[in-house]
């Protein structure tokens, strides 16, 4: 099981097509996560969507760069935050 002490991964769950505008959930990435064991992992879903070339990828960029950052400086406050807020 993953610890909070590993790196950060971003899974993409589903993608969307502004041609036909329907959005397509990825069920291989979705089942490869459950079978992890949702009730272990701290999990933050963050969707971000908008036109192309209006940032969405560095914005994403941004909130891994700023969450790892975080567990450098202190690893146990993913753990209190959590704590705190349930």
């Amino acid at each position: 099981m993953p610890s909070v002490t590993q790196p950060p991964q971003v899974r993409k769950l589903a993608d969307f097509n502004e041609n036909s505008n329907t959005a397509t959930l990825w069920d291989e990435t979705l089942a490869d996560i459950i079978k992890q064991g949702l009730e272990s992992l701290p999990v933050i879903v963050i969707s971000i969507g908008g036109v192309a070339r209006s940032g969405k990828s560095f914005l994403l960029n941004v909130l891994v760069s700023y969450l790892s950052y975080i567990e450098q400086v202190s690893e146990h406050f993913i753990l209190t935050f959590y704590s705190v807020n349930k």
